[in-house]
């Protein structure tokens, strides 16, 4: 019981407060449009980030025996939460491939895509879009701007991150996102009560 209790709780004051320091200064420089419901929404995110980080370390130190391989696989976790979670892959370059396995499995995808559309869901501060981009050829196939137009070509924010992810990042997805965390986090530590109780290295 002890034991479990200590799972529940380690660390959640200092993973609560560190959270939302970040989020205080990180939305106050950034000029998002700050609504309630937009930063509660983000900083649940980034808190599942910062205890998925924390709790899957711990997970390792768990399940192994000496810290240098807990490290490699945390490592390894790192890597994979980044590589696979649709920032530096686009999701549109994972979708329909074998890699689309891994878009869906790793947690950095719920957490980023849960972040991103939080705060930039109707972000109506204007982009301006080049003329012969990417982005400026969306907004004239969405019919926001018109080829060849005098006047410069802009859409929103939000509308430049339907255009970078490929329209596979929405806020549509927020409250699956959040349930998907929630379960892993669940899992997590009980995989760690579980690693506790039953394994040993001498």
């Amino acid at each position: 019981l002890s034991l479990g209790f200590a799972l529940g709780t380690a660390e959640q004051w200092f993973i609560a407060s560190s959270s939302a320091l970040f989020c205080l200064v990180f939305l106050s420089a950034g000029g998002f449009t700050w609504g309630p419901v937009k930063v509660m929404a983000f900083y649940g995110f980034f808190t599942f980030n910062s205890a998925l980080f924390s709790y899957f370390g711990q997970f390792f130190v768990s399940v192994v025996k000496n810290i240098k391989a807990a490290m490699i696989l945390a490592g390894v976790y790192i890597g994979f939460n980044n590589l696979f979670s649709g920032l530096i892959i686009l999701p549109q370059a994972m979708l329909g491939t074998p890699y689309a396995v891994t878009y869906f499995i790793t947690p950095g995808h719920y957490i980023f895509e849960g972040e991103i559309t939080s705060i930039m869901d109707n972000d109506n501060r204007n982009v301006t879009a080049t003329v012969g981009s990417d982005f400026y050829a969306f907004l004239v196939e969405q019919g926001i701007c018109i080829e060849n137009q005098q006047s410069p070509c802009k859409g929103y924010q939000s509308d430049y991150i339907d255009f970078y992810f490929g329209g596979n990042f929405q806020a549509d997805h927020i409250s699956r996102n959040a349930i998907v965390l929630g379960v892993l986090l669940v899992v997590v530590r009980l995989g760690t009560w579980v690693a506790l109780q039953h394994i040993r290295f001498s």
